[in-house]
Order: structure tokens, then sequence, then C-alpha cells
């Protein structure tokens, strides 16, 4: 997963806490 380095680790990390608030909302359903 090395797309643009610490950027990527970065923006992947904004993305997952986002992406779980969704799931928890949706039933938290991250399988």
């Amino acid at each position: 997963n090395e797309y643009c380095g610490a950027g990527h680790h970065v923006m992947q990390g904004k993305l997952h806490v986002v992406s779980q608030s969704q799931f928890e909302n949706r039933g938290g359903d991250s399988a």
C-alpha cells in the first residue's frame, strides 16, 4: 500500500476514522 508514502498513510488514517463513523451509523458492519 505504498501510494504516496507518509502522505497516503495520513490520508488513509483520516479516511479510516471517517469510514468507521459511517459504518457505525450503518450498523457497525466492518467485515
